[in-house]
């Protein structure tokens, strides 16, 4: 009985001991990694921030695309109206039909 409690008292205190130089390096890790962790959480904001305005801007390009290629295909089709109205006046084939 003496001598499990001998043992029961060394354990014990080996424990403390090892959760003391646990402690300890917790201690000097979180010392150490606390800038780093700080930088990394700035840089996640700011990733997060310029993927928010990529995203808007991206948007905002993909809108102003499409609308380019409307007003593309509007002025192409004015073009051809007005190609086959001045084909028309310089005809003279209506005026030689009036002539006979």
């Amino acid at each position: 009985l003496i001598s499990t409690k001998t043992n029961l008292a060394r354990l014990q205190e080996d424990i403390g001991k090892t959760l003391e130089k646990i402690s300890s390096r917790e201690k000097y890790l979180n010392s150490q990694l606390e800038g780093p962790l700080t930088e990394y959480k700035q840089l996640s904001q700011l990733l997060a921030q310029t993927r928010e305005q990529y995203k808007s801007v991206s948007g905002g390009v993909t809108e102003r695309s499409r609308l380019l290629s409307q007003i593309t295909d509007d002025l192409d089709s004015v073009k051809s109206e007005m190609e086959e109205r001045g084909t028309s006046m310089t005809d003279g084939s209506p005026l030689v039909n009036i002539r006979k």
